[in-house]
């Protein structure tokens, strides 16, 4: 009888240096039980966008269909576009509803009105199904497969760190035209993983960051890759910082194969945390 998968995530999140953890308007989320994890970072010019990443990091997983019927593969491929508006029109309602309506009001109608104009953020989420997975993002977190030895097999949706701007494409918390402009930018990836590999998903800051240091040889992987605590993660994050890396909340899911497969170590853990710069 074939065992089934086991995966360990290991995610862990700092703010800006210099900010409390309730500043940090990066998100993770992850259940390695059914397989998934995603990041996403709102942006910080508008209101309630740590809320908004919260809940985008939290919503989305994308699908790892299989089947072989031609029918269900094209649909499966043509119509994610329309999966994800709707989707994205219930995620919408639960911000609104988070926001404070009658306290923003009572604070002055231009903080009201700031919070109309909605919140922005960028988003990644992965699903694993054995070995297999897939990937669905807007803007600039990224997706990274290594191996356990610190090589690059796949960096997606960039490749340098030269790609990172101040613009990325972004998914807005409110209907309208922004939410059309966010779908036609919606990207997705699958692929397959081993063992002997790591997905490896973060946001903008530590994804430019890791794409420069990857020029100089696999040791920023070996290091990230080493961490296990909060304490650590905060660690690694302070000696990037000092060797380059932009002062920006700072946020990383690491996922593994860790049973079921012939092999496998299990030396991983399922882990949580939020650590403080």
């Amino acid at each position: 009888m074939t065992a089934t998968p086991l995966y360990a995530i290991r995610a862990f999140s700092v703010p800006k240096y210099g900010h409390d953890d309730d500043e940090n308007e990066d998100a993770v989320a992850y259940d390695a039980a059914r397989g998934w994890f995603a990041v996403a970072d709102g942006a910080t010019e508008a209101s309630y966008s740590r809320e908004w990443a919260q809940l985008l990091a939290r919503s989305f997983a994308p699908s790892t269909h299989t089947t072989e019927r031609l029918v269900d593969r094209l649909m499966h491929w043509f119509s994610p576009m329309k999966r994800f508006d709707l989707a994205l029109r219930v995620v919408q309602k639960h911000w609104h509803d988070r926001v404070p309506w009658d306290r923003l009001e009572s604070r002055g109608w231009l903080f009201a009105e700031k919070a109309r104009q909605g919140a922005f953020a960028t988003f990644l989420s992965v699903k694993v199904a054995g070995a297999r997975w897939s990937a669905i993002g807007v803007g600039d977190c990224n997706l990274f497969v290594v191996n356990i030895a610190g090589t690059v097999r796949l960096s997606v949706p960039a490749q340098t760190p030269e790609e990172f701007g101040t613009s990325p494409s972004l998914v807005p918390s409110i209907p309208g035209p922004a939410v059309e402009r966010a779908l036609k930018t919606v990207w997705r990836k699958a692929g397959k993983w081993t063992k002997e590999e790591r997905l490896i998903i973060c946001t903008d800051a530590m994804a430019a960051y890791l794409l420069h240091a990857n020029q100089d040889g696999p040791q920023v992987w070996n290091a990230l890759l080493a961490v296990r605590t909060a304490d650590e993660f905060t660690a690694w994050v302070a000696r990037a910082r000092e060797e380059g890396m932009r002062n920006d909340d700072s946020t990383v899911a690491i996922g593994a194969l860790t049973d079921g497969l012939p092999g496998s170590s299990g030396q991983e853990r399922d882990s949580h945390a939020v650590a403080s710069a």
